[in-house]
């Protein structure tokens, strides 16, 4: 039998092949309408185009941050730190002028460009579920301070590659210890979406792969739906909520020895 892991990595690189269109706009630029749905429920495009010494431009074409203004959500002092950060985290720029999401990459790495691009916008579109109210709340930076004030030890936003050689992002990490090994966290603010915790699999699944030893957490907030928790217990993946497992969500993150 196929092991488990191989079957979640292939079927998810299948999934995106087959549903992954590609239309010609133009003699310079290429739309690459993808799998992904943002907050709308509507498919993420992305343009291609190249550059002038030979390398390829992916960009979204300004569009989500013009729906984000659009829906009245500007980059406030502490929104565009949030932007900032999440762009930086995934290596992605931004064209003050265009209001391009965009990177820039060399032929033989567009496949992992494209990749952190989608990423980037996914995390990007987050932004939609977040009101002036309670953005100084945001769940990254709660997860952030009760890490700081427990005292653990940790990384924020680093970049892994797995087998299949695309690079993941993961919230935060904590290092290997004698006690424990490496610990690796994602943060889904709202658990009602199923292609996150999908996205979450992959990249988890794809470090096991590549033979790498960590203990993997997934946290959420909220009410999750059947969906979301269902696709966690398929493949013994723990996601945990971070409102009623806080404590057992720090024990796990601290170096005290596990009994």
């Amino acid at each position: 039998m196929e092991d488990l892991g191989n079957v979640i990595v292939n079927d998810y690189i299948k999934w995106i092949k087959d549903n992954t269109f590609i239309k010609k706009m133009d003699n310079t630029s290429t739309k690459i309408i993808s799998p992904f749905l943002d907050s709308h429920n509507d498919y993420i495009n992305i343009y291609a185009s190249r550059t002038q010494n030979g390398q390829i431009k992916l960009s979204d074409g300004g569009i989500l941050y013009y729906d984000l203004d659009s829906y009245g959500i500007r980059l406030t002092q502490k929104k565009k730190e949030l932007f900032d950060q999440t762009l930086l985290s995934y290596g992605i720029k931004f064209d003050q002028t265009t209001k391009e999401i965009y990177i820039i990459s060399e032929p033989n790495a567009v496949g992992k460009a494209k990749h952190k691009l989608i990423q980037c916008l996914l995390a990007i579109n987050d932004f939609f579920n977040y009101t002036e109210k309670n953005i100084t709340d945001l769940f990254y930076y709660e997860i952030y301070n009760a890490l700081m004030e427990a005292n653990i030890p940790f990384n924020p936003n680093i970049t892994i590659s797995g087998k299949s050689g695309y690079p993941h992002r993961f919230d935060f990490a904590v290092g290997l210890t004698r006690n424990k090994p490496e610990r690796l966290v994602n943060l889904i603010p709202k658990p009602d979406r199923k292609q996150k915790a999908e996205l979450c699999l992959f990249a988890f699944n794809d470090l096991v792969n590549a033979g790498k030893k960590f203990i993997g957490a997934v946290l959420y907030k909220g009410e999750p739906t059947d969906d979301f928790l269902k696709a966690f217990e398929n493949y013994e993946l723990k996601a945990y909520s971070w409102e009623k497992e806080k404590d057992t969500v720090l024990e796990l993150l601290s170096n005290t020895p596990a009994f």
